[in-house]
């Protein structure tokens, strides 16, 4: 077997920060713009915050929580992302 461990992600530890953020849906001050209504890379927290979105660029633990259906507001970003 192959042990070669590079370029595979940590696993997600159920009780870090971040699950236990999002599973009551409070968004981390970090991702809130401050002076506006803007979330950056909060696409989990969507709903009644805002309707104002920034998305820095496109790697899954920045997008997570954008959906087919996504309906929450206006998603802003550069055009190569």
């Amino acid at each position: 077997t192959n042990n070669n461990k590079i370029g595979k992600m940590a696993p997600f530890r159920k009780g870090s920060w971040a699950s236990s953020n999002r599973r009551s849906g409070q968004c981390p001050s970090y991702k809130r713009i401050p002076g506006t209504d803007f979330l950056c890379d909060s696409f989990y927290y969507a709903g009644t915050l805002t309707q104002n979105y920034f998305l820095t660029h496109f790697h899954s633990d920045h997008y997570g929580g954008i959906t087919k259906k996504w309906n929450e507001g206006i998603i802003y970003c550069s055009l190569p992302t």
